[in-house]
Order: structure tokens, then C-alpha cells, then sequence
């Protein structure tokens, strides 16, 4: 029996079944290369006329970027990533391209925040797969926005190339697996001392992220794994029950209060950076999200999030009907416990179910302790924030510095975690702070 025939050879993908499987915009690179072509011409005189797509026939034959401009959509779940699945899998007989996209995900990813819009990668990854006469390419997780580092090493992915400092589009016309496609520059090394400093924990939120979204990918072509938008609302809406309520969970997880009562209702799927980031509060993978975990939901959640003295399953008072000696000792017990976060006395009212003026007209003394109590809990937590900031500004100034690199504040951001922005008065003082005490320390440069 022989294969059927095909225009294009039918080239396997790399890391099928594997949280490090290829990315479609890799695949069509080494596409291109195995015929000893150009992805501009591969494109432009095979899978365009295939495609049948009149802007892209049209953009193709003028020179233009059109298409070239989405190219990170391929790895995605749209209806171009479909498109392009279904056109390589016609041209190459390769029947396994799906897998080399999120389209397997999509009922539990949004349309924003999902795919980053240049290429990310880790040059030791790159380094070792050179060294190692293995095949170079670009693994789908890396097109993910949520992922910053690489699992592998604990070190940040790169997004900026070393030689001309440009971000480098997915899919470009003269694109290649490793290189930039801008200057050529081959984007693997095994030179990084500023990062080897910058090791990132293991428990860090940002390896849980990484190693989550791979097991993800892993399970994605699983046919007993299939992730809905109803089992992340069951985990959400169980989530914010066992948080005491949506506003205890907008409290406590920085969630604004609309976007939970959003969530809670079944309406908006959340980002899936913030899914994530949900799920390493809580200590629960990503991957568990389903009808039958709620019991495992409710038990790890509940010892993640604070209650009110005396909170119960049903409200405390019918609403207009109070006993004025009960909320007393409710707020004096509120006053005396350490609860965190401490709550305000909107929350509080809501909780008993009474107007919040008619709490302050009954009890002015105890409203303004809980009030003061509150804001102090908010300044402090703004200090710590500010604090751990500062600090982590100052050592990876110094760090930058003693490798030989100029602490900018592009730099500095970029190896910084995104909540931590030098726009922010206290942490651009800290750099500035950190570059005067440098240049102290360093009088003759």
C-alpha cells in the first residue's frame, strides 16, 4: 500500500502528547525549510491558493503584511487557526496539527489576554536542543501570555532580541526557528549571569503558572480531558461561596466585585493568567477543574480565605428585624479579632444585613474603630507591597550593574514581576536611589 500522495512532505510534529508540544507558526517553519524555501513563499504560492482567502491572495501578491501582522492567531483557537489546520493537514497528510494549537482549549480561553503577540523563548532551551543536534523549534507554550518563565531552568523567557533589541514577530516572511528574523542573530546561549541570579522559586507563582499551562497542553488531546466553561464556573462560583460570598472574594482575591459577580452568574470566563493565579491561591491545579472536584474546591479554599466571628450559612438577621445587643457584641468581636484581611464597615453591615448608616446611628464608636482598623490594614498592606517592591528593584539594579549592563528601567521591568512598574512614585524613587548609590560606589565611570 502506498501513502497517499501529498503536495508538501509530511513532516511529524515535535512533542505531540507533550506539555513542550510545537507551536503551528513553528511547524510552518520548518515546513518552509524542509523544501528549502521561504515561509513568505511557502505561504504566498502553496497554502494561500489553497486557503482561498481573497485578502490574503491579494496582500501576498502585493507585498503586503496582512496576514503576517496575526500570525500569533495561528497558534490560537479562532477560526484562522482552524483554517491553517485544515489547509496543512490537506497539503502534508498530517492529521495531528490540531494539536499544535488551542483549539483542543477553547472553551475555557477568551479572545483576550491569551496568545502573547511576539515570540518569547529561553535561550538554554535553544542552546542545549543546538548542542544536542535536535530539531529547533518553538514549543506552543511559549506563545502563551500568562507563561514568563521557562520551567526547565527557572529563568525568564526572552522577548527581546540581544543583537538589535527588537520584538520578534510570530510569523514573518523570512522567519526561522532560533533566529531573529530581523538580523539573523541566533538567539540561544548559555551566557546568562543576570539570570542565573534570578533564579525563580519553585513555589513562586510564576513557576506554578508555567508548569500548569504544560500540564494543560500535556492533556489537551487527552478524549477522557475535556475542559467546559460550566467546570470553571462550578469552580468559581464554589470558590466565592466558601470565601464567605462575592464580596469576601473580591476582597480577598483583588478581584474587582463586578467582574466576580460576572463570574459567579456564568457570564464572562476569566483571563487566563487570572485563572491561574486563582488556582495557586487556592493550591489546586488547573487541570482538576471539574464537577467532580467541588468537595475539593470548598475544603482547600476554606482554609484560604477569612470569616467573619460568628459567620454562618445563612444570614444573621431577617432584614429590618435586628437584635441591636447581638450586632454589638458582633462588632466588638469584629474589633478584637486579628482578621485578615480586616474588613470595612460596608462589608460588615452587609453581612448582618442592615443598612450601613443605620450601623453607624446605633454603634458611631464601634464603626469608627472597625473603619480605623480597616484602614490601617489597607496602609499597611500598601507598605508591605511598596517594601517588597523597593527591595526587589534595588537587588536586580544590582545585579544588572555587576553583570555590566545598564539598569534602565526597560530592563528593569522586564525581569521584574508585571504588578511591579516603575511609574509607581516609591519604586521609581527606589531605582533612581539604587542608580545614585552606584554611581557612589563606581566614581571613576
Amino acid at each position: 500500500m502506498f501513502d497517499i500522495c501529498t503536495q508538501l512532505y509530511n513532516l511529524k510534529p515535535i512533542g505531540l502528547n507533550t506539555g513542550l508540544v510545537e507551536s503551528q507558526t513553528s511547524y510552518l517553519a520548518r515546513l518552509s525549510e524542509t523544501h528549502s524555501v521561504s515561509v513568505g513563499t511557502l505561504i504566498g504560492k502553496v497554502i494561500a491558493p489553497v486557503l482561498g482567502k481573497g485578502y490574503l491572495l491579494e496582500s501576498s501578491s502585493n507585498g503586503g503584511s496582512r496576514f503576517y501582522d496575526v500570525g500569533a492567531e495561528l497558534n490560537g483557537f479562532g477560526i484562522l487557526s482552524q483554517d491553517i489546520v485544515r489547509v496543512l493537514s490537506q497539503l502534508t497528510g498530517c492529521n495531528t496539527l490540531k494539536s499544535l494549537t488551542l483549539l483542543p482549549l477553547r472553551e475555557i480561553l477568551t479572545n483576550g489576554g491569551t496568545l502573547r503577540q511576539t515570540k518569547a523563548w529561553c535561550p538554554l532551551c535553544l542552546e542545549e536542543w543546538k548542542n544536542g543536534k535536535l530539531d529547533i523549534y518553538e514549543p506552543l507554550l511559549w506563545s502563551v501570555k500568562a507563561v514568563s518563565i521557562c520551567g526547565n531552568h527557572g529563568i525568564s523567557l526572552k522577548t527581546q532580541c540581544p543583537m538589535c533589541k527588537k520584538e520578534i514577530p510570530f510569523l514573518s516572511r523570512k522567519s526561522r526557528n532560533g533566529f531573529c528574523s530581523y538580523c539573523g542573530c541566533w538567539l540561544g546561549t548559555t551566557d546568562l549571569k543576570i539570570n542565573e541570579e534570578i533564579n525563580f522559586q519553585q513555589t513562586s507563582l510564576e513557576y506554578f503558572v508555567a508548569n500548569n499551562m504544560k500540564i494543560l497542553l500535556e492533556m489537551k488531546d487527552n478524549p477522557t480531558f475535556s475542559p467546559s466553561a460550566e467546570d470553571v464556573y462550578v469552580f468559581l462560583s464554589t470558590i466565592i461561596d466558601n470565601a464567605g460570598g462575592r464580596i469576601a472574594f473580591s476582597r480577598k482575591f483583588g478581584i474587582p466585585l463586578t467582574t466576580a459577580r460576572y463570574w459567579y452568574e456564568g457570564r464572562h470566563i476569566p483571563y487566563l493568567k487570572t485563572l491561574l493565579e486563582i488556582c495557586y491561591k487556592v493550591c489546586i491545579d488547573i487541570n482538576e477543574l471539574s464537577k467532580e472536584n467541588q468537595t475539593k474546591f470548598g475544603s482547600i479554599s476554606r482554609d484560604n480565605v477569612y470569616a467573619l466571628p460568628g459567620k454562618q450559612n445563612k444570614t444573621v438577621f431577617k432584614k429590618g428585624s435586628y437584635d441591636w445587643s447581638r450586632v454589638e457584641k458582633i462588632l466588638q468581636d469584629i474589633i478584637s479579632n486579628e482578621i485578615i484581611p480586616f474588613p470595612s464597615v460596608c462589608e460588615v453591615a452587609r453581612y448582618i444585613q442592615c443598612d450601613k448608616k443605620l450601623l453607624y446611628r446605633h454603634f458611631p464608636n464601634l464603626c469608627k474603630e472597625i473603619s480605623k482598623k480597616h484602614s490601617s490594614f489597607i496602609h499597611k498592606q500598601k507598605m508591605k507591597r511598596i517594601d517588597e517592591g523597593c527591595q526587589r528593584i534595588k537587588e536586580t539594579t544590582k545585579i544588572l550593574n555587576d553583570s555590566g549592563v545598564y539598569p534602565s528601567r526597560r530592563k528593569i521591568e522586564s525581569l521584574l514581576p508585571s504588578n511591579i512598574q516603575l511609574r509607581e512614585k516609591a519604586y521609581q524613587k527606589a531605582w533612581k536611589e539604587s542608580l545614585d548609590n552606584l554611581s557612589l560606589n563606581n566614581p571613576s565611570e
